[in-house]
């Protein structure tokens, strides 16, 4: 028998990528909105590949391609955190099915499973669109290493869990602080793009403080990996040699969310009452009263 999170994991994908607008309804413009969605999504894909692969050119012509597969983690990283942050809590907290759901025979760990797995698997199609270019320009430019392909491969399927726990914890805060103030949405968006501009400000500083026309990819590489994302750092390591490090960048980015799962199951139930409590800031009024008979509310039925 499968397990309830994997089918609700089923589910929510299915309904989140409009499979089921596209093979249910009968909405000729329900089919155009989903139809669209997923060519934006894949032209989307298209360009972050094509940006990989001129910068993954860059540091070959330099000479540092040993640094690609940290640097990528990183920005890889890097855009599954900000795209987490914009979403923020909806995927897992005070959801529009969330009333549905939790009158199943499931247990809270299992929503919350199935949910951080949809989370993943999205933040997964990112990472892939970042590490799969660069992957190829680094092993059609570097000697084989027996090594190298499981640290690529175990960096890439572990590398949406940290930043996906971090920004959800972020934006679970952010909601919070929020979710009594009417104008809560745009003060959501205005921490996520404050959040975004600096850090792309951060991550651009350093190419504009070199005396080269062309930026120094080993000095963006180190500032990324030293400053703006440490963990790939392990990544790094595991890549001169040193085996542990792959198991440290694994362990850290799984214990993250076993920690967010394992903080959220007990208070799962009182977080997206809390979250899902609106605030509309109306004001009463006597004059919206109207008094009527019993008739003539039968009348109106």
């Amino acid at each position: 028998m499968k397990a309830k999170w994997a089918i609700l994991a089923k589910v929510q994908l299915t309904g989140f990528f409009g499979f089921n607008k596209l093979k249910y309804t009968e909405d000729a413009r329900a089919k155009k909105r989903a139809t669209g969605a997923f060519i934006g999504i894949g032209i989307a894909w298209l360009v972050i590949l094509c940006y990989v692969v001129f910068i993954s050119v860059a540091f070959v012509q330099q000479g540092v391609t040993r640094a690609l597969p940290a640097f990528m983690i990183a920005a890889a990283s890097l855009l599954m955190f900000i795209f987490s942050l914009f979403r923020g809590c909806a995927m897992l907290f005070a959801a529009k099915d969330y009333d549905a759901v939790m009158c199943l025979p499931v247990s809270k760990s299992a929503v919350i499973v199935s949910r951080l797995i949809c989370s993943y698997l999205i933040n997964l199609a990112f990472a892939l669109a970042v590490v799969l270019p660069s992957s190829i320009v680094y092993f059609v430019s570097t000697p084989f290493s027996a090594g190298m392909p499981f640290v690529i491969l175990a960096a890439t399927l572990f590398s949406p869990l940290l930043p996906l726990a971090v920004a959800t914890a972020l934006g679970t805060l952010i909601t919070a602080a929020t979710a009594k103030l009417k104008a809560k949405g745009i003060l959501q968006s205005i921490f996520a793009i404050v959040a975004l501009v600096g850090i792309m400000a951060a991550s651009f500083a350093i190419s504009f403080n070199t005396a080269d026309t062309a930026p120094d990819m080993n000095a963006i590489a180190s500032f990324m990996t030293g400053k703006i994302y440490p963990p790939a750092l392990f990544v790094q390591f595991a890549a001169d040699g040193s085996a542990w490090a792959i198991f440290a960048f694994m362990g850290i980015s799984a214990a993250a969310i076993a920690l967010l799962v394992l903080l959220t199951a007990p208070f799962y139930a009182k977080i997206n009452t809390r979250l899902a409590a609106k605030n509309t800031g109306g004001t009463f009024k006597k004059e919206h009263l109207r008094r009527t008979s019993v008739f003539g509310a039968l009348v109106k039925k």
